[in-house]
């Protein structure tokens, strides 16, 4: 028997589409669910059945039948978040706030260190540690061209405008060797106004990054998923940080030498960044980093599924 697996996320500029990417991942080639995504703006590029509720009534209304619940957004309303009934088997990803005490299993992938532990708290099972992180699957990498140097990626939204911070701080030089990503809720005027520089190239909108990450040798990037992603598939990562989640999260990855930090906005030291890409260019020299791929073994999503499973069918933890 499948089982009714409800999504709730949402992918917009301000929460950005790593959450709704991680659960895609999750689902995608599981056999053994339904997934239903659920949220209240449109979700773009889904290929799963997807219900947009404008109310907690209408939330309420539409988890009733499930078997569980995964929710997955910042900040998840207090209305939404009342209307769960008592019964519901509820699941979280890397959530710190109000959500944390009604979840019934925890997935906290970078958010609580990374060391791998499991433990108890109040109603809550917490999988702490980068175990259960949600890695994309792998994919062949031969079609694509590295004629650059440096993979450039803020997110899928990029909020405060790191890569026009990026593109105002480097040198020519830099930018030639660059490939900036344009994530698919850049704003019209952002996108636009990054396409008027002729020395810099760019990917717009790609399905994935993964054959990227294992071409390319730096990736200047924040401290959310993409930072780990390119960890895992060889990438050497630059963190620049849009907030101080990301921020902690980046510190992490720093002590475990798995990456170097350049501050968070407003005070991303761009100018320690470019003295470094520039040395790299122009002596051809590496950036010397233990590989951080030793932190994760990509089985994740079938931990997690595994996990998911076992507690779909019990009646408890």
């Amino acid at each position: 028997m499948r089982i009714k697996l409800g999504l709730k996320t949402e992918a917009t500029w301000s929460t950005g589409f790593g959450h709704l990417k991680r659960l895609q991942n999750l689902v995608d080639n599981w056999n053994n669910v339904e997934p239903l995504f659920i949220s209240s703006e449109i979700l773009p590029t889904l290929k799963y059945n997807s219900f947009q509720v404008q109310s907690a009534s209408d939330f309420a209304e539409v988890i009733r039948d499930l078997d569980m619940l995964i929710i997955d957004e910042p900040e998840l309303s207090s209305e939404f978040l009342e209307s769960i009934s008592a019964d519901c088997k509820v699941i979280g990803f890397d959530e710190l706030g109000l959500l944390r005490d009604r979840l019934n299993i925890h997935f906290a992938t970078t958010l609580l260190g990374l060391e791998n532990r499991i433990q108890y708290r109040g109603i809550t099972k917490e999988y702490i540690g980068p175990d259960y992180f949600i890695f994309p699957k792998p994919e062949s990498a031969a079609q694509v061209e590295c004629n650059r140097k440096i993979l450039v990626t803020f997110g899928g939204s990029d909020p405060v405008g790191l890569s026009q911070q990026y593109l105002e701080a480097m040198s020519l030089e830099i930018l030639q060797s660059s490939l900036m990503v344009i994530g698919p809720a850049f704003s019209s005027s952002a996108k636009q106004k990054l396409l008027e520089c002729t020395h810099l190239s760019f990917l717009d909108s790609p399905v994935s990054l993964v054959p990227y990450y294992q071409v390319y040798p730096i990736t200047v990037t924040g401290g959310g998923v993409s930072a780990y992603e390119a960890i895992l598939y060889g990438s050497k990562v630059l963190l620049c940080s849009q907030h101080c989640e990301q921020a902690s999260t980046a510190q992490r990855l720093v002590k475990k030498c798995a990456a170097l930090e350049f501050d968070t906005y407003p005070n991303v030291k761009w100018s320690d960044l470019k003295s470094l890409l520039t040395k790299y260019i122009q002596e051809d020299s590496e950036i010397v980093l233990p590989s951080g791929q030793s932190l994760f073994d990509g089985q994740g999503v079938f931990r997690v599924r595994k996990i998911l499973e076992e507690y779909a069918q019990s009646e408890g933890l």
